[in-house]
């Protein structure tokens, strides 16, 4: 037996792979990020300031990316990709406007539609969903900012529910469908 030769120039390459419809079924997934939590709190808003609403008990929560226990304002993205953040929340208090409700990512307003300036007096009743993309590590929250200089609130929220669930990875471009993924 003579040594071996020489490593062969590479050849063509080959077809794109397909994967056939109905091939990927949801029992070969992973974990797929979906978490709901609820939270029937009293919160006291100060003066010219904001602050995280608190969901204090878990519905389900797939991968770990909400706590009860710690910092349990945020819901946290565990993987890159667009969630879906769905809102029902029910708040009451003894004032008039002069608050509104947001989402924020990491801290900040999104910059998205959802944010509500809501009358206390009847109490306010916020429902909506919203597709934002997350990279892994990011946190989103419902907070409140009081914009009134001299009164405070307390704000006694009931029937609440928070859903973060991951919709789809993020697109490699700018796409009308942020679950249509563009090739190259």
């Amino acid at each position: 037996k003579g040594d071996k030769g020489d490593q062969g120039d590479t050849g063509p390459q080959g077809p794109p792979g397909v994967i056939s419809d109905g091939s990927v079924t949801p029992s070969k997934f992973g974990a797929i990020p979906a978490a709901k939590a609820t939270g029937n709190l009293t919160q006291v808003l100060s003066q010219n300031a904001r602050i995280a609403f608190q969901w204090d008990a878990e519905v389900f929560d797939t991968v770990g990316s909400h706590d009860p226990a710690n910092q349990n304002s945020r819901f946290i993205a565990p993987i890159k990709g667009i969630y879906t953040i769905s809102v029902k929340d029910n708040v009451t208090g003894a004032a008039t406007s002069n608050v509104t409700l947001a989402l924020w990512k990491n801290g900040v307003g999104t910059g998205s539609k959802v944010s509500y300036d809501v009358s206390l007096l009847a109490g306010s009743a916020v429902s909506f969903n919203e597709e934002i993309p997350l990279d892994a590590g990011d946190y989103v929250e419902l907070g409140a900012t009081n914009t009134s200089g001299t009164q405070s609130y307390t704000l006694v929220r009931s029937q609440n529910q928070f859903n973060m669930i991951w919709a789809c990875p993020a697109p490699v471009r700018n796409t009308s469908n942020c679950c249509t993924r563009s090739t190259r």
